[in-house]
């Protein structure tokens, strides 16, 4: 892969990104944020952290595990 070639493929991530960003913005407003709807939101982002952390916590051994439990307490 060559100099150009990266650029492009850094641009075109930059674009996607910022695209879905200001989608996010333009269309959140017209998001419910009462009711089941509501309630189904505010559980995305821990329902996305939890599946991103967990397999690497219960996968990573007892240093791991017991890095996550202090982590978690002091968070708490």
């Amino acid at each position: 892969m060559n100099e150009q070639s990266a650029l492009i493929i850094i641009a075109g991530a930059i674009a996607i990104t910022q695209g879905l960003r200001f989608l996010g913005l333009s269309i959140g407003s017209l998001l419910p944020t009462s009711g089941r709807m509501g309630a189904f939101l505010n559980a995305v982002p821990i329902a996305i952290l939890t599946g991103l952390v967990a397999p690497t916590v219960f996968n990573g051994g007892y240093t791991t595990l017991i890095g996550a439990a202090i982590t978690a307490i002091v968070a708490y």
